[in-house]
């Protein structure tokens, strides 16, 4: 029980440990859950997608959806932490690192509360492109909830410890990350897709690259019916 404590904290007090984590206070025990959890909503939800095509997709979605969200922040973050260093943002690596984590475990937490609907989804249609487009949407709202937060929070610190000049290009350089962030996860889900699996196909556990996510977004919906 004492493990969860965090969680609840963290869904009822968001500001309470958004504080904690950029000023160093969030133990590192706290970290390990809030990581631990992240990884475990992120499968969950993985292997509920997968379902729309077959155990082994599941499998393999239960594995692909955490790697995504990891790599995604593993490709962005060196420039996040190098241009607030460089505009004058006083948190360390540790702390805007522990910070990042904390809002994936949000967004994450978005996906397991939207998990029951796409799991309706699942067993009362047989339609592939519309599951597919419901839960490409049910993603978009996670990580924009993760990326309002996020801004929310940071914005708290720019406002405390920066000059007037400094704040307006550390807000405009936080927009470009975030449409930075939003661009290279785009992509880099079609490069790691399939996820949910076109269940008259078989199984692969990876697409031949022929377009990127937007080209396949289209072309998506122009099979919706």
């Amino acid at each position: 029980m004492k493990n969860t404590n965090i969680l609840i904290e963290l869904l009822h007090n968001k500001g309470v440990i958004m504080d904690k984590t950029l000023n160093n206070r969030l133990s590192i025990n706290d970290f390990k859950v809030l990581f631990y959890s992240m990884l475990i909503f992120f499968a969950v939800y993985g292997a509920i997608i997968g379902m729309s095509h077959s155990l082994p997709q599941s499998l393999a979605s239960t594995i692909k959806v955490p790697i995504l969200f990891l790599l995604t922040t593993a490709i962005s973050f060196p420039a996040l932490y190098f241009f607030l260093a460089i505009l004058g943002l006083k948190q360390t690596f540790y702390q805007l690192a522990s910070f990042t984590v904390v809002c994936l475990t949000i967004i994450s937490g978005v996906l397991i509360v939207f998990a029951p609907i796409s799991f309706f989804f699942l067993v009362t249609t047989t339609n592939y492109v519309f599951f597919k487009l419901l839960n490409i949407a049910i993603f978009a709202v996670a990580g924009f909830v993760g990326i309002y937060i996020f801004y929310k929070n940071i914005n708290i610190e720019i406002e405390k410890s920066m000059d007037r000049e400094n704040k307006s290009k550390l807000r405009l350089f936080l927009r470009l990350w975030f449409i930075m962030f939003g661009f290279i996860g785009a992509q880099l889900s079609y490069t790691l897709s399939p996820f949910f699996g076109d269940p008259t196909k078989s199984f692969i556990f990876f697409t031949e690259l022929q377009r990127n996510f937007f080209t396949d977004i289209l072309a998506s919906f122009s099979g919706i019916y």
